[in-house]
């Protein structure tokens, strides 16, 4: 004990201790926990151990008071009761944590026992008892070996292969690069960069590219709204957030849901266009192709991403909240990574919980809609007329559903912050696909409009275009900043019927028909500077990232804040620096994932399915094809076959919860 006690200052020093801010809601004192783990007695073989102490004082125990300010799907989070007054049942309850630094020696059960003799006598219980000492470092195990070996083949495969394939492009001999090794070019990390980063420069009238810069911004949105979240639960200034959640501007954080029907309503639009340009080139559909493309892009990034955080990640994760990765998140992605596999983790809340990807509810539900849009589709092929009535039913459905199960069970129009059913709304509307279906449809009238419309601009009058824009923008700031009233702290008032059914069954649609009219107009030619911010090429490579930047993003944004050694600061511009660093860092992460799951398997992909060219296919293309973004073409194909980026469009992204989880 020689070094224990001579360093005993140094023990002293990394207990957490009462600080400045208990009236903003620092109700926890962390301490120093590398100092902690500093501390050591070779001679005897003790360390120090750092450990985190929840006690929560008796009912009517004075002590500061926290607004409710929780919603109750967040109580799944076993880091939500350290929190006082977060979730219903605990307001009359007050949770303090405090960490110290104690001999490794020293057993959980003797710590546990000396607390509660010591906290008895002020009407005080334990709650929560956690401690990490070097010698609770985790050791690699079976899964642990498996991922780390089938990546690193992966990495080496996409390193060799790319100075392979760089050797083959400065070679004069152009045959180098065909036989069985051009089964092998899908991998080459030279090639897939180059196209990830590659800049069209070169505006051509037929190209849609507003859809980059509306995919790009969206996704920001969702990372910024899950920033809020994922350190929510670690902020130093507690009390002090309800002052600022409560005001106007913050509803673009609060109310970011919209940022989610931006992305069923492209999925939507994406579907149906790819679905009725193939059947009028090849005067089939072909359902089996349909599908399984579906599940060659999606999966290989999930398996990737989820085994990432499921494994080796959690060797990085250290300091005073790590312990929240180690006892949920690692074992969650461990033991039920299948479950985003799955695509179903959106049908129960406790699965969704039990999920390792939360943020894949959104797949989930894009994929179910996926499932079932020939059924919708098709029919404007076949039997037009009929075909319009029945999507004319859908879009009123896709309506009425959401607004009828709002009515049935008294819920909240929306996922408002404060409310006793905001749990019951996010289970029974927001994770359900015939409650989603609202702007998804919408992109579905969308893409039949330019199937129709082909390579021929429509001319609109200067007062329809004014109309248009007018109209759109105003309903776009009501479906943003409707829910005001409803989502501050406290509410100036409590919805009533007709804001449940009016907001909680429109609110998607009438977003989702804000971004047609977007994409009409600036394809049209009459975006103005909207269309020239939307379109500017800078968007391009983050567009073609966005499906692995939505899965990685905010697993990264969680190990970031569980790594943290001290406490957040909540405020707008903090959130943002927050934000800057998650999306950089994420974005790294990113690359990889796209360069060793993504491009390679699309590149298989198109060698393996690739059907010969036809002279009529060529026509059709010529007329068709340039209605999406030039990062949605497939060049490479015959006839210019088109890549459903269905993916592109995945990101939610939170949830991006906002989630994001979203």
């Amino acid at each position: 004990m020689t070094t224990i006690v001579k360093n005993h200052e140094t023990v002293v020093d990394s207990w957490g201790k009462s600080d400045d801010g208990i009236l903003y809601g620092r109700f926890f004192y962390e301490g120093s926990y590398d100092e902690c783990m500093s501390v050591a007695s070779p001679e005897q073989g003790i360390r120090g151990k750092y450990c985190r102490i929840t006690i929560r004082k008796e009912k009517n125990s004075s002590g500061p008071r926290s607004p409710k300010l929780l919603p109750p799907w967040f109580a799944h989070r076993p880091e939500v009761r350290m929190i006082p007054g977060a979730v219903e049942g605990l307001e009359e309850e007050q949770d303090f944590r405090y960490s110290t630094c104690v001999p490794s020696i020293c057993s959980h059960q003797d710590l546990w026992e000396s607390l509660d003799v010591t906290y008895s006598e002020f009407n005080s219980t334990i709650v929560d008892l956690n401690c990490k000492g070097m010698d609770s470092s985790a050791a690699l195990n079976a899964g642990d070996y498996a991922y780390i070996i089938v990546m690193s083949t992966i990495l080496a495969v996409v390193f060799v292969v790319g100075l392979l394939d760089i050797v083959i492009q400065g070679s004069s001999d152009h045959q180098l690069g065909t036989g069985c090794l051009k089964y092998l070019i899908p991998f080459s990390f030279y090639t897939n960069i180059k196209k990830l980063f590659h800049l069209n420069t070169k505006r051509t009238p037929e190209v849609i590219t507003c859809l980059n810069g509306m995919r790009v911004l969206s996704m920001v949105w969702v990372i910024y709204g899950h920033q809020q979240t994922n350190t929510f639960f670690y902020t130093a200034n507690f009390l002090e957030i309800g002052t600022l959640v409560s005001k106007l501007p913050y509803q673009m954080i609060s109310n970011a849901y919209p940022s989610v029907d931006t992305f069923f309503f492209m999925s939507g639009f994406l579907v149906a266009y790819n679905i009725l340009k193939e059947v009028r080139r090849n005067s089939a559909f072909n359902p089996i192709m349909f599908y399984v493309h579906r599940l060659i892009r999606l999966l290989p990034p999930i398996l990737v991403v989820s085994g990432l955080f499921g494994t080796v990640t959690r060797f990085f994760e250290t300091g005073p909240f790590s312990s929240y990765w180690d006892d949920y998140i690692y074992p969650t992605c461990r033991d039920y990574f299948w479950k985003d596999i799955l695509m179903l983790n959106n049908f129960n809340l406790e699965d969704l919980v039990g999920s390792c990807l939360g943020q894949c509810w959104y797949v989930s539900v894009d994929t179910q809609l996926y499932l079932v849009a020939p059924l919708f589709i098709l029919p404007l092929v076949y039997k037009e007329k009929l075909g319009k009535i029945w999507l004319y039913f859908v879009t009123l459905m896709s309506v009425m559903v959401p607004a009828l199960i709002i009515y049935v069970n008294d819920l909240p129009p929306s996922n408002v912050m404060v409310g006793e059913k905001g749990g019951e709304y996010f289970e029974k509307v927001y994770l359900k696909p015939w409650s989603r279906a609202g702007p998804w449809v919408v992109g579905i009238w969308l893409g039949y409009i330019f199937h129709k419309q082909g390579k021929e601009r429509f001319i609109l009058k200067q007062w329809q275009v004014v109309a248009g824009w007018s109209l759109s923008t105003i309903a776009a700031l009501l479906v943003q900043f409707g829910m005001y009233s409803y989502n501050i702290i406290p509410a100036k008032a409590m919805y009533e019927i007709v804001t449940q059914v009016t907001y909680g069954g429109f609110q998607r649609s009438v977003w989702a028909a804000c971004l047609a009219w977007i994409v009409f107009a600036c394809h049209n030619g009459y975006g103005g500077f909207v269309d020239g911010i939307l379109s500017h090429p800078v968007w391009q490579p983050l567009s073609r990232l966005t499906y692995s930047l939505y899965l990685v993003a905010l697993p990264m944004q969680s190990a970031i804040t569980f790594t943290a050694r001290t406490h957040f600061v909540f405020s707008y511009i903090s959130k943002i620096f927050e934000t800057t660093g998650a999306l950089f860092i994420s974005g790294v992460v990113a690359v990889l994932v796209s360069l060793s799951a993504e491009s390679p398997v699309l590149g298989l992909e198109k060698l393996l399915l690739k059907r010969p060219a036809r002279s009529v296919d060529r026509k059709v293309a010529k007329t068709t094809d340039k209605l999406l973004p030039e990062d949605q073409v497939d060049k490479d194909s015959s006839a210019g076959d088109i890549e459903m980026d269905i993916e592109g469009n995945d990101n939610k992204a939170f949830a991006t919860e906002v989630d994001t989880n979203l």
